[in-house]
């Protein structure tokens, strides 16, 4: 140990050196403990209110009841409409999204799924691969752990970005001040309400029509650019977990109006995780734009999300490829699914 070190190099020591030592010990423990609870209660971990205010929708849904689970990031709670799924094709797949979701993070949100359901399938977006690391701080942790319920699920995915910050050097390190953070501002106050949003349609977060971003139609991207080391560390430690989950596991990257580097980091994971074995849908490739009818002059409201209109026609293509591959039963009209009927007269009400 470091006393005994200490000892070795400095000699005998007296029993007022003990003392000394003993109490400077303690001072910096004390002083460890303090910071961390400190640093902890900023990122939310604390907070009792999480779980009646701030956890997600999704365990509340009843156990065994939902035929799949799309997973991931803004990419996919943008995109994934499961309300226009279920009027489409009377499956319930809900949108498990958590903003700017870490790769290494998905392992633990599908144990987490696991417990309560039994899907068919999970389809995990993976969009995330390409995003820049520098963004990250310390809002994105009180995200990713405030929709769970207290866990160890929770705590792995704390430890995985006190791991990913270390890698980085991220400001999610940066003690957080309890009232707020400047990085953050204006989504904390949201917070509550776009949780209720999303319950209310089942997971999907929607993005208005009203002022589209009038983008112009991408080119296809040929050509492959490594990822960053971690990141394809991170994704390598997931294809080796999904082998042993006991449901399909699909992956699928929505359409964006990413840089080239962006698109080729893209090409890069799709490869990666085709040599794994898993399948890949791609829908950034001229086809599958073509065959959904996206306008990137009407259906996005920002390079990276699509709009409400945007967000039907994505879900209406994915649902097909679902409803094809799984087979999946219609719940149109059993009651065991009247909240997902609901759910749908109101999104249409609002959106179609």
């Amino acid at each position: 140990t470091m006393f005994t070190i200490f000892v070795t190099i400095s000699g005998p020591v007296s029993g007022d050196h003990y003392r000394v030592l003993l109490i400077a010990a303690a001072a910096v423990l004390i002083f460890v403990v303090i910071v961390s609870v400190y640093v902890l209660y900023g990122w939310g971990v604390f907070r009792s209110e999480r779980d009646s205010k701030y956890v997600m929708q999704y365990y509340y849904e009843p156990e065994n009841s939902l035929d799949g689970v799309v997973l991931g990031s803004s990419a996919a709670y943008r995109y994934w409409c499961p309300p226009e799924a279920f009027n489409r094709h009377g499956m319930a797949v809900y949108c498990y999204g958590i903003r700017s979701m870490p790769i290494f993070a998905n392992k633990y949100y599908i144990d987490s799924i696991l417990k309560t359901q039994d899907p068919e399938f999970i389809a995990i977006e993976m969009r995330s691969t390409t995003k820049n690391y520098a963004v990250y701080q310390t809002g994105h942790v009180r995200t990713a752990v405030n929709r769970m319920p207290n866990s160890i699920e929770r705590t792995k995915i704390l430890a995985g970005f006190m791991i990913f910050d270390m890698q980085h050097k991220t400001r999610i390190s940066k003690i957080p001040s309890r009232y707020g953070f400047p990085e953050d501002n204006g989504r904390a106050d949201n917070s509550e309400k776009v949780i209720e949003q999303a319950g209310k349609y089942k997971g999907w977060i929607p993005y208005s029509d009203i002022e589209p971003a009038k983008l112009e139609k991408p080119e296809e991207v040929k050509g492959v650019k490594e990822i960053d080391k971690y990141y394809e560390e991170d994704l390598i430690d997931l294809l080796e977990y999904c082998q042993g989950v006991d449901c399909d596991i699909v992956f699928f990257a929505t359409p964006f109006n990413g840089s080239e580097e962006r698109m080729q980091q893209l090409n890069y994971t799709i490869d990666l995780i085709e040599e794994s074995g898993f399948d890949v849908i791609n829908l950034n490739t001229e086809e599958a734009i073509d065959e959904m009818g996206l306008d990137y002059s009407k259906d996005y409201f920002n390079a990276n999300h699509t709009s409400s209109s945007g967000a039907i026609k994505v879900t209406d293509y994915l649902s097909d490829i679902f409803a094809e591959r799984y087979d999946l039963l219609s719940h149109k009209g059993d009651a065991l699914y009247e909240s997902w009927g609901k759910s749908y007269q109101e999104f249409a009400e609002e959106y179609k």
